[in-house]
């Protein structure tokens, strides 16, 4: 009967010792990832027209005084004046989901200030350049 509690007692040791090894080399499931957070903006998009077949001088004159216009962009409280000065339309959207931004674009409206005018983009081949102000940037909760 001893023999019986002592092969007992060493089997009950053993599992007691190697049990945590065990445990340890077992593989831990993956944290779980929060799902990423939805980043909302608010953008004014500042366009002027150019004639893709017109005098290539004139076209010229018309971008360069569109850009300087947008560089005195300082606020989203700025766009309807600078706009007009130039002759430029403008269109509002709001909660715009970043994603919905061509990929150029997103980086540089995740990191712009608010109030301000991302680079020229368009070209004359297309008739119009443009420029996106961003107005408010929110996660969605």
């Amino acid at each position: 009967m001893t023999n019986t509690l002592t092969r007992l007692s060493i089997a009950a040791l053993a599992t007691a010792l190697l049990a945590p090894v065990a445990l340890a080399a077992a593989p831990k499931p993956a944290p779980k990832k929060a799902a990423p957070k939805l980043v909302l903006v608010t953008v004014k998009q500042m366009t002027v027209a150019v004639d893709p077949a017109g005098d290539e001088k004139a076209n010229a004159e018309k971008i360069a005084a569109f850009q300087q216009a947008a560089l005195g962009i300082f606020s989203c409280a700025d766009v309807a004046d600078v706009a007009k000065s130039v002759g430029a339309t403008v269109a509002d959207a709001s909660g715009v989901p970043i994603t919905a931004l061509p990929p150029a674009l997103r980086d540089t409206v995740r990191t712009m200030k608010l109030g301000t005018a991302t680079q020229m983009f368009g070209d004359r081949a297309e008739g119009k350049v443009r420029v996106l102000i961003l107005c408010a940037r929110a996660v969605e909760k």
